[in-house]
């Protein structure tokens, strides 16, 4: 079993990867509040592009539609 810090690493290399993938490297606003208001959109963002995509696998996989 990888330990608790390895797994969050990884996890943070995906994240991480996706926001450079989206042209997110450097943040387009100015300011802390703005900027953890934006992460927090960008991460619900990733969040449901990955539950769409897990949904779609999970259909396809029973036969379904």
């Amino acid at each position: 079993m990888p330990s608790r810090a390895l797994v969050l690493s990884g996890q943070g290399q995906g994240r991480n990867s996706t926001f450079q993938n989206w042209g997110l490297k450097r943040m387009p606003v100015f300011g802390l509040p703005r900027v953890k208001a934006f992460i927090f959109l960008a991460d619900v963002l990733i969040n449901l592009t990955t539950l769409a995509r897990l949904v779609r696998e999970a259909t396809a996989a029973s036969g379904g539609c």
